[in-house]
């Protein structure tokens, strides 16, 4: 990436990951062809090409995974601490936003639905 491109050792930091790049940076400046130098990294993860990717997903029942939001709050300064988990919560309840609005656990495809996605081809393409 442009990121990458370096002049000297001094353009590389040592241990550092670009978002953008495909591994973390040994510190070294090295040849990229004729022109250019880039960041040496000590690792390669290769980009991944969505036309391999299998339909449906591997993952699909993932859907129906589900995930505790759990949130404590202190306010030591106030004398306040409260969190999102009342004491009487049902462990198998589901969030729903009427039938079930305080409960914290929430089933991957709704929040896929609330978002607006489709949760089946984002299991595949990402």
């Amino acid at each position: 990436t442009r990121s990458a491109y370096c002049h000297s050792d001094q353009g590389c930091k040592k241990g550092w990951m670009d978002p953008q790049s495909k591994g973390i940076q040994t510190g070294r400046c090295i040849p990229y062809d004729e022109r250019r130098k880039t960041c040496e990294i000590s690792a390669w993860c290769p980009a991944e090409e969505g036309k391999d990717a299998p339909r449906p997903a591997l993952l699909r029942s993932a859907e129906n995974f589900t995930v505790l939001i759990k949130n404590n709050i202190d306010f030591p300064g106030h004398n306040y601490t409260t969190r999102n988990i009342l004491p009487d919560l049902n462990v198998s309840c589901t969030f729903h936003k009427t039938r079930n609005p305080q409960c914290p656990i929430f089933r991957l495809g709704d929040i896929f639905q609330e978002a607006g996605e489709n949760f089946s081809e984002v299991a595949v393409q990402g």
